[in-house]
């Protein structure tokens, strides 16, 4: 799906093209898949479109810029031709090296990103040479797999185009991945025994008319959106965790409050991006003495990034999947029949 970015954005959700489609129960070649859009990109990118304009009549030329693209890890990655998120090498943005988890009797070790401060990021020249070399010998070299297609697109960044879209990695990733920590674990922050009370309170939360969250309890917390998250991240849970929380997990949550809340206002300055760069990177480098190694996911790595693509590309309410999941929405239930035909 590709949207044109000079729309306001409430209404990009009605400019929305839909340039593909895949069905099948293995995943596509990303290369193949999306050759033939490569290179349609590309051709409007230096040849350019002539138009008239319907009032005035006036010929004009215009060109097409793909500045960024916005997916969730996974697609991240296969558009990119890098190693998924559970790689050694498996953020898109910068050339950590993910490390083994202690072991844990009972449990498999696991694959986390230790804190850095200043990770080495990815290059567009860097990885093209790590691409030739990893097609040369076969074999992955610092997360890349080989050359990706979308490569020729000339406005197209193959390392920092691709951001790590905040529904997917803050909402459903660290918020989602928190509070389920938060729910079931027996461990100093655990709130299992107090979810009663909480749930109490989440349930006679009188919210304003423009926030439209169902009401959902902590019972229901598998049943949660990214809207319920989302609500619960802003709007409620400093005030009902107060009560509940230990003070050091809460203050530590504030961190992560805060530095979002910073990132996705609608006309963010610098001086309030770097702030929420400061927060979101403390919150991070404490994360792993809280609640240890095997909770240092992809998606709590990826918080250290998110300022470096606001300053990029503008608030995170701005680039966001939450538009193309009303799509793919659509799109598949246009499938019916037995033979599950795709009828748009």
């Amino acid at each position: 799906m590709v949207v044109p970015v000079e729309v306001p954005i409430h209404l990009r959700p009605s400019f929305i093209l839909v340039v593909g489609v895949w069905y099948d129960k293995p995943k596509p070649n990303m290369n193949s898949f999306l050759k033939p859009l490569s290179e349609k990109l590309r051709a409007l990118h230096t040849k350019g479109v002539k138009w008239e304009h319907p009032s005035t009549s006036e010929l004009h030329e215009s060109r097409v810029t793909v500045p960024l693209c916005v997916a969730d890890a996974p697609a991240r990655a296969k558009a990119q031709n890098i190693l998924g998120h559970n790689g050694k090498y498996g953020c898109n943005t910068c050339e950590i090296k993910a490390m083994r988890s202690a072991w844990v009797p009972g449990k498999r070790r696991t694959l986390y990103y230790p804190y850095s401060h200043s990770p080495v990021l990815r290059t567009e020249a860097r990885m093209t040479l790590q691409a030739m070399r990893a097609l040369r010998e076969g074999k992955t070299f610092k997360g890349v797999k080989g050359p990706s297609v979308l490569s020729i697109i000339p406005s197209l960044d193959i390392s920092c185009s691709f951001v790590p879209e905040y529904m997917h990695s803050v909402l459903l990733g660290v918020v989602k991945q928190i509070v389920s920590l938060w729910c079931s674990s027996q461990e100093p922050w655990m709130v299992m025994n107090r979810i009663p009370f909480i749930d109490n309170i989440l349930s006679s939360v009188k919210h304003p008319d423009f926030v439209h969250r169902t009401g959902r309890t902590l019972k229901m917390l598998k049943y949660w959106k990214a809207s319920d998250f989302y609500y619960f991240l802003l709007f409620e849970s400093v005030l009902i965790l107060k009560d509940y929380l230990p003070d050091v997990y809460l203050q530590h949550y504030f961190l992560l409050v805060e530095g979002i809340f910073l990132l996705l206002k609608k006309s963010v300055s610098e001086l309030e991006i770097s702030i929420a760069e400061s927060l979101l990177k403390l919150f991070v480098s404490k994360f792993l003495d809280l609640y240890g190694d095997r909770a240092m996911s992809y998606n709590v790595h990826q918080l250290c990034h998110l300022a470096l693509c606001v300053r990029k590309y503008g608030p995170l309410y701005a680039n966001n999947a939450f538009m193309f999941e009303d799509v793919n929405g659509l799109v598949a239930s246009a499938t019916h029949g037995t033979n599950e035909q795709c009828c748009c």
